[in-house]
């Protein structure tokens, strides 16, 4: 059996340290899921206040003229686009 070089006790001990450090982290946050009810309240909101052609465009430019037609994987873009009208 070959015996441990101190350049193997360090690259064990790096490990062990990245693997606390990983832990003091915790879980990675993640972007909340947004749902089609939550898009559509928002698009409701700013169509009241005047904004319909422009979410018309806004949706056009995501790929569909109904909100219903958009792949969810849209939604969080067309809100940043949206929240600023």
């Amino acid at each position: 059996m070959a015996k441990k070089t101190e350049a193997d006790e360090l690259r064990a001990l790096a490990k062990k340290l990245l693997a606390v450090a990983d832990r003091l982290d915790g879980p990675a946050e993640t972007e909340k899921e947004i749902s089609y009810t939550d898009v559509r309240a928002v698009l409701a909101e700013k169509s009241r206040s005047g904004h319909t052609a422009k979410i018309k465009e806004i949706l056009i430019s995501h790929g569909a003229e109904k909100l219903s037609a958009i792949d969810p994987s849209e939604y969080a873009a067309l809100l940043r686009e949206v929240e600023v009208l």
